[in-house]
């Protein structure tokens, strides 16, 4: 199926699906979707060599006045780092910490949004949890995916409910607000659910953010939707998104693999001037740190790190962590716009380790808590980093 007829097919979908809508208004029925497998991101394990996504941009439900809801604390404050669960005491970076409802051991993926609400996606029943500051339960909201997505300065949070619909948490607001978006054809006669990527921007009940998103099986489509037409996007750059700069001027993302190869070649792509700024076939799944200085990427396996290294933006390298003997390098994340946290264990999981690594040479890394006995590391974490 070539653009043209991928474009034509999608247009007519959306149109079919507006014919049916009552005046003014959409529903979630109307954007029902297959989900599909379960996938963890922030994590470079051997899936990111199955193919990688380009980017979808969906129009807001929150449009047509759904979602939002202004009804908690807007006060917000920035990203500075990495917040840590260990137990059920979620710790955040300014030292302060909160008892989660879950413990580290129920919990697949954990977000925090500027206002202090804490989003937890639990290992066994496809629920999200969002927590107030204090600890109390405000909401739970069914998904299709156990699958966290942060946006650009963690002002937002997406999933994916359980009927294929994105939706996206905004700080300060009370209630998520629904994405429109269609199935992605990966192949003739064959429809994929949508899996969310980052969000950009705010405002997201008034029309201010865009969802970037791609299929959940993997396939590249290259397509922009939105209400009036669907349209491509990123040119000749078709890649997965892996994070947003903080300001949003650039993309974090992983290219297509060539024939034979194992891993694409990780990117940071200017969507303005449809430009990749900075290529490395060396590392995969690129994260920003909180000030959107540097970059931190990794691969691995059995959904442990093998090496995790910080660059600049030019994708020079400024910092690497590698498991020393009989030990795993289980999650590397942003201690703060400085230096690392790192997350180790060893084999057999009696002494896991968390400590902070300084970008700067020739800083050694310093123990924050542990050791601790805990899970097998492909089995579960003692220390699971926020998202």
């Amino acid at each position: 199926m070539n653009d043209e007829q991928l474009l034509a097919e999608l247009g007519a979908e959306l149109e079919r699906r507006a014919d049916r809508l009552p005046p003014g208004r959409l529903t979630l029925a109307d954007v029902q979707v297959r989900a599909g497998a379960v996938r963890r991101r922030r994590r470079a394990a051997g899936a990111l060599a199955v193919a990688a996504v380009a980017a979808a941009v969906l129009v807001p439900l929150g449009l047509t006045g759904q979602g939002g809801d202004r009804a908690v604390d807007p006060a917000t404050s920035p990203r500075t780092g990495d917040a840590v669960l260990a137990g059920d005491t979620l710790r955040h970076p300014d030292g302060t910490t909160v008892t989660l409802p879950l413990d580290a051991s129920q919990v697949s993926e954990v977000g925090v949004l500027t206002d202090g609400r804490v989003v937890v996606m639990g290992t066994g029943a496809r629920v999200v949890t969002v927590v107030e500051p204090d600890g109390t339960v405000q909401a739970e909201y069914p998904v299709a995916l156990n699958d966290l997505t942060m946006g650009q300065g963690d002002d937002t949070v997406a999933w994916v409910d359980d009927e294929g619909t994105p939706q996206v948490l905004e700080a300060g607001q009370e209630r998520p607000v629904a994405f429109v978006a269609v199935g992605f054809t990966s192949v003739p006669g064959g429809v994929a659910g949508t899996r969310v990527d980052a969000v950009l921007g705010t405002g997201c009940a008034d029309g201010g953010c865009e969802v970037l998103a791609g299929p959940d099986d993997r396939s590249v489509t290259n397509t922009r939707l939105a209400l009036e037409r669907p349209s491509l996007v990123g040119g000749g750059h078709p890649m997965e998104v892996t994070d947003v700069s903080p300001d949003g001027r650039l993309w974090a993302g992983v290219l297509e693999p060539g024939p034979g190869e194992q891993f694409g070649c990780a990117v940071l792509y200017d969507p303005a001037a449809d430009r990749v700024t900075a290529r490395s076939c060396d590392t995969s799944d690129l994260r920003f740190s909180p000030d959107g200085a540097h970059v931190l990427g990794w691969r691995g396996d059995n959904d442990m790190v093998g090496e995790a290294t910080a660059f600049d933006l030019d994708l020079r390298e400024v910092r690497s962590v590698t498991p020393a003997p009989r030990q795993a390098l289980d999650q590397v994340g942003w201690a703060d716009d400085g230096g690392l946290l790192v997350v180790r264990a060893s084999y057999d999981g009696q002494d896991w380790t968390l400590s902070r690594l300084p970008l700067e040479r020739p800083a050694e890394e310093e123990l924050l808590a542990g050791p601790v006995a805990g899970p097998l590391p492909e089995a579960g974490t003692a220390y699971l980093l926020s998202e």
